[in-house]
């Protein structure tokens, strides 16, 4: 059969145009194999526009060991013409210890059409903390491609936590001399503290005892205790007793996480016989500021408001409490020890208020979970509170995080972890449709606190604007004159909500807490009321703020300030 070099004309009423010249191939009929496309030119040329943007979880800039983030491909068809077979390469097609794809093909774009791709990739456990340069370029069939894209961004490599068993122990013996003594049950308490810079996955705890020791009936004796961030800590539980022979206490500890890499075997519990055993003993972990976030602040392991906390007489099974803590906002700086304060305010909750740790009493959200969604849903008509109060319900909320003000109106808001404060109205939830809601509930009562300020400042005296502007917002709403309602605030119109670093928490929430285990009972007779609760707060914040050069008197909103809020 005759070869023949081959290509091929279009002919239109004695003009013609070329779409395409195949050339340089041999075949063995005079027609093109089924494999070879034609192609054919456009009707009007596209113009591609590419976009590229990084995203990652955690919001440090940095793509974390373990951490999946994404690149976000934006194309644009600009032009008047269909973009074809459009094509996304991404060089170099392999990074040590990143997973990603390398091309990806979009279909036709037609004009005015906008697609998007989202490309995934993800960092191993042994990714190394470095800059890494792509580069995206791009084909179209006919040629109508636009420039290559250069993406930079950083690796950062594991950082490994560092897990420590906390000195001293607290312990519940039946004569309460605090000793452990022969025959004697005794319930022990420790602390697992993470005094690393990275998060430890699925922490356990393994307890063993040795010679003359015994675990009492179902003491636990192996703990999951969960993800440890750094500076966080979680507590475990174990009762014991000891026979006549025994003369040392021999308990020990295994402390195992995900990778098996940084745990701890072995480790002995400080733990002496016949004699007082210190209660766990305070270490100071440094929060350490880094680029694109911060590291959580550290958990003082022995500020005397975190422990011994007074049991209520009796149990309020109508109670309900509704507990938010933001400490880590997307857009904004963060309040240090607001976490802390809404955590520890939790276990006043249940212990001294009598509120039931169940689901239908007890709402207690911190950081990412406390968004603008959580408190519509909270404290909407008809919303999860609504449902569940009736006369005789006392319902108690705690909130510790950003307020600010609305510019224009002069309006309070607190701010959500996902608000932005220089939008408070569009992102924010405002106080005075909080108090609006409360107002029209049919309840017994409502006891407010509230560690945020709405002058625009935070505890660090820093401005939330980005153009540091000062507005002073009087907060007077009139449910503060209601008969049911008490608020708490933790300062003056113009004054900014102070943190205590000394002692870990808000300045108003520390001694709020303080007044609730006791201090506040000036009298001695067993209640704290709102008057007392209130007098002890507005002169200890004052006081100490002044030696902190700060401002801050607290507020407190109750028409019977004679209510009593807790008794002991």
């Amino acid at each position: 059969m005759q070869k023949v070099q081959m290509f091929s004309l279009l002919l239109f009423f004695g003009s013609f145009v070329v779409p395409e010249i195949f050339y340089g191939q041999t075949y063995e009929s005079t027609s093109p194999p089924a494999s070879v496309e034609l192609r054919r030119a456009p009707k009007l040329p596209p113009d591609i526009k590419v976009s590229l943007q990084f995203h990652e979880p955690s919001g440090n800039g940095f793509l974390d060991a373990e951490e999946t983030g994404s690149i976000i491909l934006t194309v644009l068809n600009n032009g008047q013409g269909e973009a074809s077979n459009f094509r996304v390469e991404v060089t170099p097609a392999k990074v040590n210890n990143l997973v990603y794809k390398n091309s990806e093909v979009i279909e036709d774009i037609q004009p005015g059409e906008t697609k998007e791709i989202k490309w995934p990739i993800t960092a191993s456990f042994d990714v190394e903390s470095k800059k890494v340069n792509f580069t995206f370029s791009f084909r179209e069939r006919n040629g109508f491609e636009p420039e290559p894209i250069k993406l930079t961004f950083e690796t950062r490599a594991y950082l490994p936590p560092v897990l420590s068993l906390a000195e001293g122990a607290n312990i519940e013996d039946a004569n309460q001399n605090g000793m452990i003594e022969p025959g004697e049950i005794v319930k022990i308490t420790s602390r697992i503290v993470n005094l690393g810079k990275g998060k430890a996955r699925d922490v356990g705890v393994k307890i063993r005892i040795g010679d003359n020791v015994f675990f009492a009936a179902e003491s636990p004796r192996d703990y999951d205790l969960g993800d440890l961030g750094p500076g966080n800590y979680r507590d475990f539980s174990f009762t014991i007793y000891t026979n006549m022979r025994a003369t040392s206490v021999p308990v020990f500890i295994d402390i195992s996480e995900h990778y098996n890499k940084f745990g701890k075997t072995n480790l002995q519990m400080p733990l002496v016989f016949k004699r007082p055993i210190p209660k766990i003993q305070e270490i100071n972990i440094a929060g350490k500021e880094e680029a694109g976030g911060i590291y959580q602040q550290p958990s003082s392991l022995a500020v005397d408001v975190d422990f011994g906390i007074p049991s209520s007489k009796f149990k309020n099974k109508k109670a309900i409490a509704i507990i938010f803590g933001v400490e880590s906002y997307r857009n904004v700086m963060a309040v240090p020890f607001a976490r802390r304060d809404a955590t520890i305010f939790k276990e006043y909750a249940k212990n001294v208020f009598g509120i039931t740790d169940d689901k239908n009493h007890l709402y207690f959200e911190t950081d990412d979970e406390v968004t603008k969604g959580e408190f519509d849903k909270v404290f909407s008509e008809d919303g999860w509170l609504a449902k569940r109060v009736d006369l005789q319900t006392d319902v108690v909320i705690y909130y510790a995080g950003h307020g600010a003000p609305e510019i224009k109106g002069k309006m309070p808001y607190l701010i959500p972890s996902d608000g932005d404060p220089n939008y408070p109205s569009q992102t924010g939830f405002s106080l005075n449709d909080l108090y609006d809601k409360l107002e029209q509930l049919d309840c017994r009562s409502i006891t407010v606190f509230l560690d945020a300020c709405f002058s625009g400042g935070t505890r660090e005296n820093k401005s939330l604007f980005a153009d540091a502007r000062p507005v002073f917002v009087q907060i007077n709403h009139p449910a503060l004159r209601s008969d049911k309602i008490t608020v708490f605030a933790a300062a003056s119109d113009n004054q900014i909500s102070s943190g205590y670093p000394e002692m870990k928490h808000g300045l108003f929430t520390y001694f709020l807490l303080k007044g609730l285990k006791g201090n506040a009972d000036i009298n001695s007779d067993g209640v704290v009321t709102v008057q007392e609760l209130g007098d002890y707060i507005t002169t200890n914040v004052k006081k100490t703020a002044g030696l902190l050069d700060r401002e801050q008197t607290p507020q407190v909103f109750a028409r019977d300030k004679s209510r009593v809020l807790v008794k002991y």
